[in-house]
């Protein structure tokens, strides 16, 4: 639309202080009254002109000068601090400090050197991913977790998805290796790094169900881990001090069938799910490795913290894609699960997992480090190429190259 005429823009009301239009006749004619008080009103402009021009530039050169000691507008002139009188002064412009992030302690950069090798998920095997189940729930144990006791020893049965990795031999017995979180009856969430020592899976693997006391295997359910999957974007065997997307999927040589009460399923997260932060969670587990410990079962609150406080208080190089840290009470931390222990939020009613440790597990001797945990729900995508018939992979396309 175009603009309207000039003259229609101007209301009523301003139009009466508008100077009558002269007719023809009247041109160049000006009473002497009139010529008189058109040269006051001009002299006056121009002196009001002049005097602003100069109170201008008198308040330009005094900012200029004064520009060393400015902070935000308001100063007391030098050598007059006896008196109350002030000049105002333009504020210098603000500069943005770069962020910095932390350097990873040394006590957390346990990592050995460089190792050939490298991840690539194999496809779907019906024969070791298929899962028959006649209904499915998830993240609601039989017997409610003691919250209230707050950090401590757990009740059993409370925390029924958490289960712990072993190695086994026929002349070793059975050594613990990580923790674990179980998803499905027959696939068991862990970190990558558990098997960094052995690349190669040379080692006998089983998880374990039911457990209560470590090491006490009397009355658990034990199976034998048939395929392990790492994460194809997993860099353990890069040597850097952080490990990201520090997974590892555990497919079972035979499913859990009935579940029972000491083994159940966490729910999962929804695919890329953010936690805020500020939210609450927990994560369980047995302390380190040991093989004649005779720990019980441990829970630590942990309380979710932004990316930016991460990256400033843990590791600079941090992403919350492949990474979630978490800060625990002063005198507990998440060294109690040891690594692949699973971080658990109370979301809708159900337990879900929304992570697994990865490193800051060593932190129990300096309670300012924060605990880090693999961000499972950007790897639920992943994860669903081998879990094709579970609930919470309904829908989700499969994302095998874990980009």
């Amino acid at each position: 639309m175009s603009k309207p005429p000039q003259k229609d823009r101007i209301s009523k009301t301003s139009k009466k202080y508008l100077p009558k239009k002269a007719s023809d006749d009247s041109v160049g004619q000006v009473t002497k009254n009139e010529w008189s008080r058109t040269q006051i009103i001009s002299a006056v402009a121009v002196a009001n002109t002049a005097m602003i021009a100069v109170a201008l530039a008198m308040f330009v050169t005094k900012a200029d000068c004064d520009t060393s000691n400015a902070e935000f507008g308001i100063q007391v002139e030098p050598g007059d601090e006896s008196t109350t009188s002030t000049t105002y002064t333009r504020a210098p412009v603000s500069t943005t400090t770069e962020f910095v992030g932390a350097e990873l302690p040394e006590e957390l950069i346990t990592v050995g050197p460089p190792k050939s090798c490298s991840f690539s998920s194999e496809p779907y095997d019906l024969s070791i991913d298929e899962i028959y189940m006649s209904s499915y729930s998830c993240g609601v144990p039989e017997t409610e977790p003691d919250l209230v006791r707050g950090d401590g020893e757990a009740v059993f049965t409370s925390w029924p998805y958490t289960f712990q990795v072993i190695s086994y031999g026929t002349f070793r017995g059975y050594l613990p290796e990580c923790v674990g979180a179980l998803i499905s009856p027959r696939h068991v969430l862990t970190a990558s790094q558990c098997f960094f020592d052995d690349v190669g899976f040379s080692k006998s693997y089983a998880v374990v169900g039911g457990l209560n006391v470590a090491s006490e295997y009397s009355g658990t359910h034990i199976k034998p881990v048939h395929k392990i999957r790492i994460h194809p974007k997993s860099n353990m065997c890069a040597g850097h001090p952080v490990t990201v997307y520090d997974f590892a999927l555990l497919s079972l040589q035979e499913q859990y069938d009935p579940l029972g009460n000491s083994m159940r399923l966490a729910c999962l997260p929804a695919v890329k799910e953010a936690l805020p932060a500020g939210t609450g969670c927990w994560t369980t587990g047995w302390g380190p490795p040991s093989t004649n410990s005779r720990i019980p079962l441990k829970q630590v609150s942990v309380e979710v913290v932004s990316e930016r406080t991460c990256r400033r208080d843990l590791y600079k190089d941090i992403v919350m894609s492949s990474t979630v840290c978490g800060k625990t009470s002063p005198s507990d931390s998440s060294c109690l699960g040891q690594t692949g222990s699973p971080l658990l939020c109370h979301i809708d009613g159900a337990w879900t997992l929304y992570g697994i440790t990865s490193f800051g597990t060593s932190a129990c001797a300096s309670s300012d480090l924060l605990p880090a945990f693999g961000t499972v729900s950007y790897v639920v995508d992943w994860m669903c190429c081998f879990m094709r018939n579970m609930p919470p992979c309904y829908g989700v396309v499969c994302n095998i190259s874990g980009e």
